[in-house]
């Protein structure tokens, strides 16, 4: 991705590593703590692995945007990324998981794309952006945390 804004966040949280990477890996679930999402489908044929694809469907500023994304590694317990293919803001989404005294240590870095939308727009979006990602780590740490 050419020019593109860059999100990291990390928590850290009680739940074993394979715990963790099934959860953030069940796309069903993505709209429970991404709260832009309306809806994630497979569409892709066979379990869910590196080269697997799916459809997003999420809401942004009140615009619904749909993405087709594939699973670009997939490391049984430690890493997980995903890349759109096809949609309106390219982007790239990575967890990194690691064993920790409390649990297990979740790092995840976002690239999106957003100069498409033009300059102004573009730093408007961005804005929103880096705020909903805090929350939804913030959802996704709740989540964990409760036992999924």
């Amino acid at each position: 991705m050419a020019s593109c804004s860059v999100f990291t966040y990390a928590l850290d949280v009680p739940v074993l590593r394979p715990l963790v990477l099934s959860f953030l890996t069940d796309i069903s679930r993505m709209p429970e703590w991404a709260s832009n999402i309306a809806k994630c489908t497979q569409i892709s044929d066979g379990k869910l692995e590196e080269g697997s694809c799916f459809e997003v469907i999420s809401s942004v500023m009140g615009k619904t945007l749909t993405h087709e994304v594939i699973i670009i590694s997939l490391n049984p317990g430690f890493k997980y990324t995903v890349k759109s293919y096809l949609g309106p803001l390219p982007f790239r989404i990575e967890y990194n998981l690691q064993d920790s005294k409390k649990g297990t240590f979740i790092s995840s870095k976002s690239e999106i794309d957003f100069s498409g939308l033009g300059p102004f727009i573009s730093k408007i979006v961005e804005g929103f952006a880096k705020n909903q990602f805090e929350k939804d780590h913030q959802r996704l740490k709740e989540l964990l945390e409760s036992g999924i």
